[in-house]
């Protein structure tokens, strides 16, 4: 799977920096691998909002804690709800511990709405799972905006 990652940058004109390290699942485990690396440490939570069946993949730095309660007012939706590993897989081609928004890539169809805090696109670079945790890519941040505006159902930045 990196690999598809991989040459969808290379597809795209997108000059990236891989580090491959240990397998990690949590932020508190990657805490240490991410501070030689660019890009905000950051985390990425896949939702479904329980009525309407859509996804969203939320992503906003390590040290926040996620309210679903002002999530679900900013966007209009009713109570949202981590998704199925089963879910994880189908929808986005992961597993947990390996949740990122490149697993887009792997999306049969634009069904994923996207929602980044907004600290996160203050950096410069982003870096993410390349669908894999036993490597991280770095591209810049620009670059992520423009792979999410082709892969993304809708993408939006908010103050979470």
């Amino acid at each position: 799977m990196e690999n598809k990652v991989l040459k969808i940058f290379e597809k795209q004109k997108i000059e990236y920096i891989l580090y491959r390290h240990k397998a990690v699942f949590s932020c508190e485990e990657s805490k240490n691998i991410k501070q030689q690396m660019k890009g905000l440490h950051n985390k990425s939570l896949f939702l479904v909002e329980k009525k309407s069946g859509d996804f969203y993949l939320i992503i906003l730095p390590c040290e926040k804690r996620m309210d679903f309660s002002l999530l679900s007012r900013k966007l209009s939706l009713p109570r949202m709800s981590f998704a199925s590993e089963e879910q994880l897989n189908t929808v986005l081609g992961v597993h947990p511990g390996s949740v990122t928004p490149f697993g887009l890539f792997n999306a049969e169809k634009k069904q994923v709405t996207v929602v980044i805090d907004s600290a996160v696109t203050k950096e410069d670079f982003v870096s993410f799972h390349p669908c894999v945790n036993t490597s991280t890519v770095a591209i810049k941040t620009a670059d992520f905006k423009t792979i999410l505006s082709i892969y993304a159902k809708h993408f939006y930045i908010l103050n979470l």
